[in-house]
């Protein structure tokens, strides 16, 4: 107990002994002396030495004010400048990471979306004499669908044409419709094929058929077919076709050309 008392005393005693010190080596009050600048008079006085350099401080900083706003000013613009940039950068992460959730979030949608094909039947050939006017004409009899996507499609409409003996015009001219029955459904599945009966017909010339036969006169069929998706989203499939040689004898190829076989 002694001991622990003498060893609190003996550090009681150095605080004691090292303040004492340091106020002897700064002291509170110190004379100091001015010279006016007007005279050039040297005046001396006591002052406190802690307010005296804390006024010669403010007085300092007063002086240089200029100097001190500048700094402040560009120090400022370098704040304002870094946040922009940081926002500007922050801004183009969340936007690149946006639209790959977007894209993301599209193509898991696209993969669930109906995907339709449409096989045209061979291009038939008939004529008719109406009040002695004799006439001849070709037609494709029907269309024959499926789908072959992972999800359902429901029918709208469709709207097809032809062209003959001339280069495809640069938008599709669809001169003729047909409607689908309420409530049709082309089901997922390829091995179910619904078709679609087409009633219309192209007038031709009737010396135009034996060229058309020998692949001389260009025949082009198109069409396009409009649905629901099962987000009752509307989609058009359009589809294009080129009566050609194909061995010993004619049938239809697909024809790219982008305005006649775009899908949306």
């Amino acid at each position: 107990m002694l001991k622990k008392f003498f060893l609190a005393t003996l550090l009681v005693g150095a605080v004691a002994l090292i303040l004492g010190l340091e106020s002897s080596l700064i002291p509170l009050y110190s004379e100091i002396c001015e010279k006016t600048k007007d005279t050039g008079v040297e005046n001396c006085a006591p002052y406190n030495f802690v307010s005296y350099a804390l006024l010669k401080s403010i007085a300092f900083l007063d002086s240089i004010n200029t100097v001190v706003t500048a700094v402040s000013t560009f120090a400022v613009a370098i704040f304002t400048y870094t946040l922009s940039k940081s926002t500007k950068d922050l801004y183009a992460v969340t936007k690149t990471a946006a639209d790959a959730a977007d894209l993301s979030a599209r193509a898991a949608i696209a993969i669930q979306l109906p995907v339709i094909r449409i096989r045209p039947d061979e291009l038939s050939w008939g004529d008719s004499n109406v009040t002695g006017i004799y006439m001849a004409h070709i037609g494709v009899g029907q269309l024959t669908f499926s789908n072959l996507g992972a999800s359902k499609a429901f029918p709208i409409d469709l709207k097809y044409g032809f062209t003959i003996g001339k280069p495809l015009e640069e938008t599709p001219a669809y001169l003729f419709a047909a409607s689908f029955v309420p409530n049709l459904i082309f089901e997922p599945d390829p091995n179910t094929t619904p078709f679609k009966s087409l009633g219309a017909t192209m007038v031709i010339e009737p010396e135009q058929w034996p060229l058309i036969c020998e692949g001389r006169l260009d025949v082009w069929f198109y069409c396009v077919f409009a649905y629901y998706d099962f987000m009752q989203s509307r989609h058009e499939a359009a589809f294009c076709w080129h009566w050609e040689k194909v061995g010993f004898g004619m049938a239809w190829r697909a024809d790219p050309t982008p305005a006649y076989s775009k899908k949306t």
